[in-house]
């Protein structure tokens, strides 16, 4: 009996680990909107390069990495917008 009391808790356990570890997926950026929010956060920050612009413009950087743009994008390109990202220091 206590094989069994033991076996369904360990089920339970399992079960609701699993279920409350369920990642709500994410839906994707397209390419058109993470290109125009690039656009938009690049030129406020040309214009003015203060630390909400630059970190409006990091954000838009790694939206246009994780967006639908990246499966388009060579490993070149890809490297090039990561070294940018990497690169902007927004304090």
């Amino acid at each position: 009996m206590k094989k069994v009391i033991f076996g369904l808790f360990a089920i339970a356990l399992v079960s609701g680990t699993v279920i409350s570890c369920k990642k709500e997926k994410t839906k994707q950026l397209d390419c058109k909107t993470a290109t125009a929010n690039f656009e938009k956060a690049s030129s406020a920050y040309s214009g003015n390069p203060s630390p909400e612009n630059c970190k409006s413009l990091k954000a838009a950087l790694q939206d246009m990495l994780n967006s639908e743009c990246s499966s388009s994008m060579s490993s070149e390109q890809k490297a090039e917008y990561q070294e940018a990202l990497s690169g902007l220091n927004c304090n």
